[in-house]
């Protein structure tokens, strides 16, 4: 048996209960677009983390002869054959330094994109499109104090190593 207070409260929680999925959901604060900051070489760029599936240490690629400009071979990445050229390369960077991180282009086939440092992750909403495109590839720049970074279009990247690859 349940005392009449109880059964008054368990009433009152369920009808609360009830109500809360009635209710429209509230919205989320937009915390702003959030970004991997790399750098190749001299200049520092961004990625955005909504156009990766993941970022790693380079590990073992094994070179294929014919490829492609780029193309510096294969790597098993969970549990796959991956392709992975060189991000430097196909922003035209010459002299970028050792390649030692890797990220993963969204989409049915991924590419892995390796680039020479990661220096870590950025939270920020102030966009500006680029003045001066160094690259088909940065079509907008993010500013961070006296700090600009180029922000690389991944999906255009992918499309442009799709183009060199099928006939």
């Amino acid at each position: 048996m349940t005392k009449p207070g109880i059964d008054a409260k368990l009433a009152e929680l369920r009808s609360a209960f009830d109500e809360s999925f009635a209710q429209a959901a509230a919205p989320l604060e937009d915390a702003g677009e959030r970004l991997l900051a790399i750098r190749i070489g001299d200049e520092g760029y961004a990625l955005r983390l909504s156009e990766i599936t993941g970022i790693q240490a380079l590990r073992r690629v094994v070179p294929l002869p014919g490829g492609p400009e780029g193309f510096r071979g294969l790597a098993g990445i969970r549990g796959r054959l991956v392709a992975v050229y060189g991000l430097a390369a196909l922003l035209g960077i010459r002299g970028a330094g050792e390649e030692n991180w890797l990220v993963l282009t969204q989409g049915a086939e991924p590419i892995g994109l390796s680039f020479p440092a990661f220096e870590g992750f950025l939270e920020e909403s102030a966009l500006h499109p680029a003045q001066e495109r160094e690259s088909e590839h940065v079509r907008e720049v993010l500013r961070t104090g006296s700090v600009v970074r180029g922000v690389i279009h991944l999906p255009s990247v992918s499309d442009a190593i799709m183009r060199r690859t099928r006939p």
